[in-house]
C-alpha cells in the first residue's frame, strides 16, 4: 500500500494527494494506533507506523494525541501488574 501512495504522489496533484491521505489514509492509521495495545501486541508500533512517516509529512501532529494515550494506558497497566 505504501509504495502505491508513493507512485500517487508523483501522478496526482498536491491537492488530490492530500485528500487521499486526509480521508482515507489517515484514518486507518488513526484506527490502528488507537486498536494497539503495548501490553499485548506482538509487533510494535514503530514497525508500521514509522514508514508512514515521509509520506505523511505535515500531517503526523493529528495522531499524536492517540498515540500518547495507548503509551499511557500500556505503562499504567504495567505498573498495575507490578503491584
Amino acid at each position: 500500500m505504501l509504495e502505491v501512495i508513493e507512485l500517487w504522489n508523483m501522478l496526482l496533484p498536491g491537492w488530490i494527494y492530500a485528500n487521499i491521505l486526509d480521508q482515507m489514509i489517515l484514518p486507518k492509521i488513526n484506527e490502528g494506533v488507537e486498536a494497539w495495545d503495548p501490553m499485548s501486541d506482538n509487533i510494535p508500533i514503530h514497525a508500521w507506523i514509522h514508514p508512514w512517516l515521509p509520506i505523511l509529512g505535515n500531517f503526523t501532529n493529528i495522531y499524536p494525541f492517540a498515540f500518547n494515550l495507548q503509551i499511557s494506558i500500556g505503562f499504567h497497566n504495567f505498573l498495575i501488574l507490578l503491584l
